[in-house]
């Protein structure tokens, strides 16, 4: 198919779907035309062509890069392209927005979301992940009404995965695969489809966490702190902030000054996650770092958020870790398959502790674990070669 064929018709299944104009163009219509002034219009669309663009337009083949390695705004331009691709061979996207979804499923799929949606209530799931699942499972029942759904169907949302990041299709496959086996329990329908799943799970990194050592993370730190922009002294202190506290990258959106008492050194907050308190310490370079920012580079607002965008209005999670994930990649530290972002150095943190010979029920306290099950998923490391890494670091940066 031609690139301006296939852009055209794109756009107007974008548009079928139910998705606004603003959101088409600001999502999907820009890039596209991007390669359509880079190209010409007797263009053929293929995976060949793409990467010749992306190599001629950003100097990367993001098609062929893990999206470990690829920042924010690459995975975004990286997925783009794989809907187009995806919808050349089936001229359809596997979503829609959600406002179009609620009133497009059939009323028997509907009743067994609903029951399905009480049944997780009642297994004291919180209602963020709920709500999580119960998207995911909606985009699959408009694409498959239950009572029609075939082997195929699901063999086809399986595929449908295969671009999307290994650690959220694996995640995306769980919940389906347990509506179904729900659904089939339940007799609400009369096939098994679990053998259809994978047996071994998509991992991602082999399932491992992502860690850094300590002379990777003062590495990270002189970086940040040697950069000169409208934003250094924050992103510095957000990343000293996340290496000594392990906190998650939403408390430290919503860490105020309040939260720190400067008599004691010490910050006291209620986490978001787990809605239970902290006591941590404040260290000397946190705490300097924090006061740097708050001096010399925090907008004036009248908000109690101590870390702020350079307009003066609240950072989100996805802020932080795209702060952390960009000095990672503009030091000199060779990531490999790591993730790169906010959570990562909460991960190492736990590794640093657990070679600390700390105690994993003393590691699970200090990082607000519900369970210590989910603090033994972040000690999945190589303890030998760990135990190889210089430990001590200078206090001036971690």
């Amino acid at each position: 198919m031609k690139l301006l064929h296939a852009i055209t018709k794109a756009q107007k299944e974008l548009y079928n779907c139910g998705f606004k104009e603003s959101t088409v163009e600001r999502s999907y219509g820009y890039i596209w035309r991007r390669m359509l002034k880079n190209s010409t219009e007797d263009t053929e669309i293929s995976v060949d062509t793409i990467s010749k663009h992306l190599i001629e337009y950003y100097s990367k083949d993001f098609l062929k890069i893990d999206n470990n390695f690829l920042n924010k705004n690459e995975r975004i331009i990286k997925r783009v392209f794989n809907d187009l691709l995806q919808f050349v061979e089936t001229s359809k996207f596997n979503y829609k927005p959600m406002c179009a979804y609620d009133h497009s499923l059939t009323e028997f799929s509907n009743n067994i979301l609903d029951k399905y949606l009480q049944y997780q209530k009642l297994l004291s799931f919180k209602d963020r992940t709920i709500y999580n699942k119960k998207e995911i499972i909606t985009r699959f029942l408009h694409l498959y009404s239950l009572e029609t759904l075939k082997d195929i169907d699901v063999l086809n949302f399986i595929k449908s995965l295969s671009n999307r990041n290994k650690y959220a299709a694996r995640l995306d496959m769980n919940i389906i695969k347990n509506f179904l086996i729900f659904a089939y329990e339940k007799k609400h329908i009369s096939t098994q489809f679990k053998d259809l799943f994978p047996v071994h799970k998509v991992s991602s990194n082999n399932n491992l966490p992502s860690y850094y050592t300590p002379e990777e993370l003062k590495t990270l730190l002189k970086h940040t702190k040697s950069c000169n922009n409208e934003t250094s002294k924050r992103d510095y202190a957000i990343i000293c902030l996340l290496i000594s506290t392990g906190l998650r990258a939403k408390d430290v959106c919503e860490l105020s000054k309040s939260n720190i008492n400067w008599e004691s050194n010490t910050i006291s907050i209620v986490t978001s996650k787990t809605n239970k308190q902290i006591i941590l310490p404040l260290l000397t370079n946190l705490g300097n770092a924090i006061i740097d920012y708050l001096l010399n580079e925090r907008p004036v607002s009248s908000l109690k958020n101590i870390f702020l965008k350079k307009d003066g209005t609240k950072l989100n999670s996805q802020n932080i870790t795209t702060i952390v994930n960009k000095e990672f990649i503009d030091s000199s530290i060779i990531i490999n398959n790591r993730k790169c972002g906010a959570h990562s150095l909460r991960s190492s943190l736990a590794s640093r502790m657990l070679n600390n010979n700390i105690p994993i029920l003393t590691i699970s306290k200090s990082l607000i674990h519900d369970s210590i099950e989910t603090t033994k998923s972040y000690l999945k490391i190589d303890i030998d070669n760990l135990r190889k890494c210089e430990l001590e670091v200078p206090n001036d940066e971690i």
